[in-house]
């Protein structure tokens, strides 16, 4: 029960704080990106889909900053007197329960909601192919793939910062 809980205030958190930033940046950019690049252009896409991409690595990195303590330790105990290694930060990161349960917690989100992922969908696909392709499987490849990768991604760099901080 307690993994359960864990896992539905993880999905909210992780998800809630996503859609506030996104939302807020998006407002604040719109306006001015507006000027440069026409409505309902490629380039509204890209802009939207590389800030949703931003947006999702910086709260999973800042997350695990914040919620990371016992992970922090771990890393640094299995590090102890030896430099940074890039395969073994990947192992401990792949190897980390949490790491899938937070990945699984945000990713169930984008396959529930598809909507809010409509400008990443559209910088890959045309406008009609939504129309004939199911949006949750859509989702699952524009928007799941690249955030399971970018979280991985997140967890690595983290390791990184928590061992230079070691050093010093």
């Amino acid at each position: 029960m307690k993994k359960i809980g864990s896992f539905l205030i993880h999905s909210v958190t992780l998800f809630g704080v996503y859609l506030l930033v996104t939302l807020l940046l998006t407002a604040v950019l719109q306006v001015v990106l507006r000027i440069f690049v026409p409505a309902d252009s490629w380039g509204e896409y890209l802009w939207k889909a590389l800030l949703s991409y931003g947006v999702m690595l910086a709260v999973s990195a800042v997350y695990l900053n914040v919620s990371g303590a016992e992970h922090k330790r771990a890393y640094l105990a299995s590090t102890e007197g030896t430099a940074w290694s890039f395969g073994h930060s990947l192992s401990f990161t792949l190897k980390n329960f949490d790491l899938w349960s937070r990945i699984m917690a945000f990713a169930v989100w984008p396959v529930i909601i598809p909507k809010f992922f409509g400008a990443i969908n559209r910088l890959y696909v045309s406008e009609d192919f939504p129309a004939s392709f199911p949006a949750r499987v859509l989702v699952l490849a524009t928007v799941d793939v690249p955030f399971i990768l970018m979280q991985i991604s997140a967890w690595v760099i983290v390791t990184l910062v928590w061992h230079r901080g070691r050093m010093r």
